[in-house]
């Protein structure tokens, strides 16, 4: 991992945060917000008694009948498809920013979902990059002492003060893999389904 082969070290925060976006671990801290919960599966979560509602009863005989299992409460896993089908990702390649979308029934559900999902993105590519950046730091300390020619020396402490950058940037609280270029916005007309 000291060589930079096969780890997170290898990605900018840009392309590590679209990795994120689709991870288990994304999905699991958005199961943990009630509203999220309300959002994505509407009908099935009562924010007021923070519990899941049964399965209508024809849903729940279908998945008998057609063996998809027994109805159960939604979990990380069904968190994962549903945001796989609500939000989509598409990225410029020529200007590199990215565009994220998120398809709900009103306008604030939309922006609430896309600022808590980016915010839980960004804070999973700050650690990453913190625990790597830390890794390296303190592997060149160690090294330094015993380094004698002043080129690798030079070299070294560059590097190092590379890593110090990026440890502060990761410590700071504004946004770090993600920023806003526009606000959120809900279209004026709707996105689909396409009547024709």
């Amino acid at each position: 991992s000291l060589a930079g082969v096969g780890t997170s070290a290898q990605l900018t925060p840009f392309d590590r945060l679209q990795i994120v976006l689709n991870s288990k671990e994304l999905a699991r801290q958005v199961f943990a917000d009630s509203r999220a919960r309300a959002i994505l599966f509407p009908g099935r979560w009562d924010s007021a008694t923070r519990q899941w509602l049964p399965e209508a009863e024809w849903k729940s005989l279908a998945k008998r009948l057609l063996r998809l299992g027994s109805p159960t409460n939604p979990d990380a896993d069904a968190v994962s498809v549903r945001l796989a089908k609500s939000m989509s990702i598409a990225a410029d390649k020529a200007t590199g920013t990215l565009e994220a979308r998120f398809t709900a029934t009103n306008g604030s559900d939309a922006l609430y979902m896309l600022q808590l999902v980016l915010g839980r993105a960004d804070s999973v590519v700050r650690r990453d990059y913190l625990q790597v950046a830390q890794n390296y730091a303190d592997y060149i300390n160690r090294e330094l002492p015993d380094v004698t020619t002043v080129t690798t020396r030079t070299a070294l402490t560059d590097l190092m003060a590379e890593y110090q950058r990026t440890i502060v940037m990761a410590r700071v609280n504004s946004a770090f893999s993600f920023l806003a270029i526009d606000p959120p916005a809900v279209p004026a007309r709707p996105a689909g389904p396409s009547l024709l």
